[in-house]
């Protein structure tokens, strides 16, 4: 099958977009999962790249290829979820993912990303 996505490779940073897309998804690529992330069509699942014969979302598919099937499971299974940290479901760069617990992840969309929904730079320390 032939992928209806256009990717875009520079460097580690791979870029997916659609013809009929008003955006762009990104994630970090390397060699070892590169033409299976390729290979198929990844579409917007409410603000999420998603792609079902690779077992659902990009950021998952991403954390899974970085830490393995095991781990992310485990991770699941003590009640953690996969976290953009810059709230962007389109960006599943690593260095944007991380595991939050889901308690957390839900005060965080309730209070500081409710917040800070407009604006684009952020420090937290």
């Amino acid at each position: 099958m032939t992928s209806k996505n256009i990717f875009y490779v520079n460097n580690d940073i791979i870029s997916i977009s659609h013809p009929d897309w008003d955006f762009s998804g990104m994630a970090t690529i390397r060699d070892d999962y590169k033409d299976e992330l390729m290979g198929v069509t990844w579409s917007d699942k409410r603000g999420y790249l998603s792609n079902q014969k690779l077992g659902g979302y990009l950021h998952r598919y991403i954390m899974k290829k970085w830490y393995g099937e095991d781990r992310v499971r485990e991770m699941k299974a003590e009640g953690f979820v996969v976290d953009h940290m810059d709230n962007d479901g389109y960006n599943c760069c690593i260095n944007n993912l991380c595991f939050l617990h889901k308690d957390e992840n839900t005060a965080k969309g309730l209070t500081f990303d409710k917040e800070n929904r407009n604006k684009t730079h952020i420090a937290l320390s």
